[in-house]
This record gives structure tokens, sequence and C-alpha cells, in this order.
């Protein structure tokens, strides 16, 4: 698994399964949209959803069993 920094390459995971270290913590999740004006992206795992704060994400990377 490939850790990523640059955001610009999270188009590419829309709808895909990822692992998102930001806040200090680890998130893991479907990658539902990206909302570049108001700088924040959307993960789900089904049960909860979760909205981080793109200047907060340290990294990122697409999840091993979705690959």
């Amino acid at each position: 698994m490939q850790e990523e920094k640059s955001i610009t390459k999270l188009e590419d995971l829309i709808g895909k399964k990822i692992h998102v270290i930001a806040f200090g913590a680890s998130y893991l999740g479907t990658l539902q949209k990206i909302d570049y004006d108001k700088g924040f992206l959307v993960l789900t795992d089904g049960k909860d959803t979760v909205f981080l704060e793109l200047e907060r994400i340290d990294s990122f990377s697409q999840a091993e069993d979705d690959v």
C-alpha cells in the first residue's frame, strides 16, 4: 500500500475504499465526494459517514481489499 500526500490524486479514488490519516486518526471507508470549494471530503463505511477537512489530511491510500 503506497501512501499519497497530494489531494489532487483523490479524484481517481471516488467510489473506492480508501484509508485516510487525518486529525491524528485513521479512517477507512468508501470515498463518496470531494468538495474542493468547501474544503472537505465525504467518507462512508455503510453505517457511518464522516466529513474530513482536506487541509487536515496527512496521507491517504487505496485500501488493500479494493485494489
